[in-house]
């Protein structure tokens, strides 16, 4: 009979893996700016694809300037298209 090498629930050996890649700072930090690019891609898309009504209320938001009429309707109305 087998015994049980388990304490606790948990394994005395794991596998460990390993990418062969870089593991620098440096190869993190692009990573994190190239996702951050294509988010950036991605919400502006979204905000091409409101009406100009819409966008006015959202740069308001977010970049200040003029407030645009009827504001508060435009921004309600950006933010449930998104």
């Amino acid at each position: 009979m087998k015994k049980d090498s388990h304490r606790l629930g948990y394994p005395n050996k794991t596998s460990y893996l390993s990418s062969g890649g870089e593991s620098t700072s440096d190869v993190f930090e692009e990573m994190l700016g190239e996702a951050d690019n294509n988010n950036v891609k991605i919400v502006n898309a979204c905000i091409d694809s409101l009406s100009i009504d819409q966008k006015k209320a959202i740069y308001y938001k977010w970049l200040g300037g003029n407030k645009p009429m009827f504001y508060e309707r435009h921004l309600d109305l950006a933010m449930d298209n998104f």
